[in-house]
């Protein structure tokens, strides 16, 4: 084996080796597992408006149960921010227990909204689960239905009578 190839492996035994003594020691947090998760809806004025963009939520976890606790929305696209649904949403989330020395512990989640082309197919809008914590929502474009005045009907011509 050349020096080079030594040196990295070596490195990188050092690294897991501190992530492992970090972690006993109650340094490094274990992230919270993910047992359910609830998509949300494509809000519907997010629809009318033809709107993509992304909500980020910060979520409190009890640790003992995995229950979310609470739910809060942070960032993201101002339209987006004002659905407190969404935080309804992601209290429905169940996460694993976790032995932690904490009773809490802090998680965000991020939802997605895109408006896809309208030629999409049913089985691409399906919601798209991409770990640990985010879900993308898909939706078609909004297309507003027009009506223009019907058809007007003409009467025949009746020939000999007069009005």
């Amino acid at each position: 084996m050349n020096k080079t190839f030594t040196k990295i492996v070596v490195c990188l035994f050092s690294l897991f080796s501190m992530g492992v003594i970090l972690k006993s020691l109650g340094f490094q947090k274990e992230s919270p597992t993910v047992i359910k998760a609830t998509a949300p809806i494509f809000p519907p004025v997010a629809v009318a408006g033809n709107i993509s963009g992304n909500v980020i939520l910060n979520v409190q976890v009890r640790a003992e149960t995995g229950e979310v606790i609470g739910a809060q929305i942070i960032d993201g696209h101002p339209l987006l921010r004002q659905i407190k649904a969404l935080e309804d949403t992601a209290k429905r989330w169940q996460f694993k227990a976790l032995q932690a020395e904490t009773n809490t512990q802090s998680v965000r989640l991020e939802f997605l909204f895109k408006i896809m082309p309208k030629d999409t197919q049913d089985i691409d809008l399906t919601p798209i689960f991409i770990s640990p914590y985010k879900v993308e929502v898909r939706h078609r474009p909004f297309e507003p239905i027009t009506h223009s005045d019907p058809p007007t009907r003409t009467i025949p011509e009746q020939k000999g009578k007069k009005l």
